[in-house]
């Protein structure tokens, strides 16, 4: 049996084609493309203040663009918020 080996792509790119190119991507970001490469490149990952704009606009999850960050505790801190809102 045959697995599936099909190469797994960055969510920056997947992001990125979603939204329409990088480019567009980045200028709704108010960035350089120069940076969302910098972003692409191994052992890097999108910076935590822009993951939940692109996550809103392209439906990538921070989760996905920036493993290091507790999403789950950030989440649950402005459920809470907006509770007491």
């Amino acid at each position: 049996m045959r697995m599936n080996t099909k190469p797994q792509i960055h969510p920056l790119v997947e992001a990125a084609q979603k939204f329409g190119s990088e480019a567009a991507l980045a200028r709704a970001l108010g960035v350089s493309r120069g940076a969302l490469n910098q972003w692409k490149k191994k052992g890097r990952e999108v910076p935590a203040e822009h993951a939940p704009e692109i996550e809103k606009l392209t439906g990538v999850p921070c989760e996905s663009l920036c493993p290091s960050v507790r999403w789950a505790v950030v989440r649950r801190s402005e459920l809470k918020e907006a509770e007491h809102a």
